[in-house]
């Protein structure tokens, strides 16, 4: 009887058991999988994955009514790409955020730049071989640039300066080959920038280099002094450019490729700096074709100046009251690819005042001498013209240059083999003036790979009247130049060569060879 009643006991316990374990398919289930339906919809309203999400929730939601071989609680899948509200509300807020983070940044930046930066360095490029080191802000900029060159020259006679010959010594008073090593052409630019005013724009440029006094002392090449090269302001508006200070002469605007510093002086080339006023025009016709024209009145030079003092005393040029004129007409043209070419003649023109000569100024004699031969008074001028073409081909650029000029009186200019004019003597006392009448000129080509080398070659002479000399005599003076260089980045390597010969009214003449190299670097 015990036994039957343990039975019947467990047997009620284990039908109960069976009866919570087995899943539902009552109205709860089916409200649950409604509630999964509507929630799909409103997915899909928003734009997210709904219909996989719907197939995949209603497969699960036939499988409830399936008894499962274990009893497992009934999962719904969540997608994964789906966006709730409140992650869209939450991205919308923190992109808010940024936004507002970024402003502050940027002004604060803006405000701390003001504040501190007075000058900075430009980011983009701090270091550019052409322009130099950039500094400045709103509209005010500085530039600096330059570089640093040394030259070695090996002459095989006698010269007037040695690392950048003049002319060659007569056979019989040279002194013998020569070496020297020179770092005098290392030069600084500074060029300044200021904001515009109105349709101008003004700017400000000096360069200066070591070419200036040697001390009295034995050890003089490596105390060379600074040289004032260029100081002047500028305002330009358009095609006008004007300058005043000290800047190039209008007049024979060439130069030539050689690799001597004082550029064929007394050997065809004409140049010079001096304090002027200077206007420069360049109209265009079109993008190859322009109009070019310039005009100057600075100060009147003599070439006999002081030479060593510090107080300006004047000289020949100064005293005569008149200014140096000179003026240059020219036209611009363009070929394809190239930079502009050019083609002008241009014009100078200044009063020299002998009465003021040191020879001259304390002789009563010699004033009225020269007054009575109507040389008291000497017109300096020449008369230039100028060509200069460029041309690119496959990268590789070609330029000629060409200048031819004749004139009197110009030695300040570096024209009559560096001569200007002669007295005649008699007895000793000063009765005449000869002004030294000359031509010159020069041809060159020089031509640049993309690759860094270069090549060049060129002719040069200056010839004089001789009946003019009286106590100059250098009468003809020619050169043959040529050099190879090249460019790595912003160092540069030259090596040339050159042949001198200057022909003298008495006595022997002069030849002399000069070897060149140099290096520089740019910055």
């Amino acid at each position: 009887m015990k036994k039957l009643i343990v039975f019947l006991i467990v047997s009620f316990a284990s039908f109960n058991i069976s009866a919570q374990d087995k899943p539902q398919t009552g109205e709860k289930d089916q409200s649950k999988v409604k509630t999964d339906e509507k929630s799909d919809e409103k997915l899909k309203a928003d734009g997210t994955e709904a219909e996989t999400t719907k197939t995949e929730v209603s497969k699960d939601a036939s499988s409830i009514d399936q008894p499962p071989a274990t009893p497992v609680k009934p999962v719904r899948p969540v997608p994964l790409a789906v966006k709730r509200p409140k992650d869209k509300e939450k991205k919308e807020s923190d992109d808010k955020k940024t936004k507002e983070i970024d402003k502050v940044a940027k002004e604060t930046h803006k405000k701390d730049t003001k504040i501190r930066v007075e000058a900075r360095v430009s980011h983009h490029k701090v270091y550019n071989p052409r322009k130099g080191i950039s500094i400045g802000k709103k509209g005010w900029r500085l530039e600096l640039g330059g570089f640093v060159r040394l030259d070695a020259i090996y002459n095989t006679e006698g010269v007037f300066m040695l690392d950048s010959p003049g002319f060659a010594y007569p056979e019989d008073q040279s002194r013998g080959g020569n070496l020297s090593f020179s770092a005098r052409a290392t030069r600084l630019r500074a060029n300044f920038m200021a904001p515009r005013l109105g349709n101008w724009k003004p700017s400000a440029l000096y360069e200066i280099d070591f070419y200036g006094n040697l001390p009295e002392s034995s050890t003089s090449i490596r105390q060379s002094q600074l040289r004032m090269r260029l100081a002047y302001l500028e305002l330009k508006n358009s095609g006008l450019t004007l300058r005043a200070g000290n800047d190039w002469m209008v007049a024979a605007p060439n130069f030539s490729a050689t690799m001597e510093i004082f550029n064929l002086w007394g050997q065809g080339n004409i140049w010079m700096r001096y304090p002027q006023i200077k206007a420069d025009y360049k109209h265009s016709f079109n993008r190859h074709l322009r109009l070019e024209a310039a005009a100057s009145a600075g100060n009147s030079m003599g070439g006999d100046g002081p030479k060593t003092a510090q107080v300006n005393d004047g000289g020949i040029g100064e005293f005569s009251k008149f200014p140096v004129f000179q003026a240059r007409l020219g036209a611009g043209f363009k070929l394809p690819g190239s930079e502009w070419s050019s083609i002008g003649v241009s014009g100078s023109w200044q009063r020299l005042d002998l009465t003021a000569h040191d020879d001259v100024h304390n002789n009563e004699e010699a004033i009225t001498n020269l007054e009575n031969a109507d040389s008291a008074q000497l017109d300096s001028y020449f008369f230039a013209v100028d060509a200069k073409l460029n041309y690119s081909i496959n990268k590789v650029k070609i330029q000629g240059t060409f200048e031819y000029h004749m004139g009197q009186a110009i030695g300040m200019y570096w024209g009559g083999i560096i001569q200007t004019f002669d007295f005649v003597r008699e007895s000793g006392v000063i009765t005449d003036a000869n002004p030294i009448k000359s031509i010159g000129y020069f041809a060159d080509l020089k031509v640049l790979f993309p690759c860094g080398f270069g090549f060049m070659g060129g002719y040069g002479i200056n010839n004089v009247d001789e009946d003019d000399l009286t106590t100059s005599n250098r009468s003809s003076n020619r050169i043959i130049y040529g050099g190879l260089t090249y460019k790595l980045g912003p160092v540069i390597f030259g090596l040339g060569a050159s042949r001198l010969d200057t022909e003298y009214t008495v006595g022997s003449d002069g030849k002399n060879m000069t070897f060149h190299g140099f290096t520089t670097i740019k910055f």
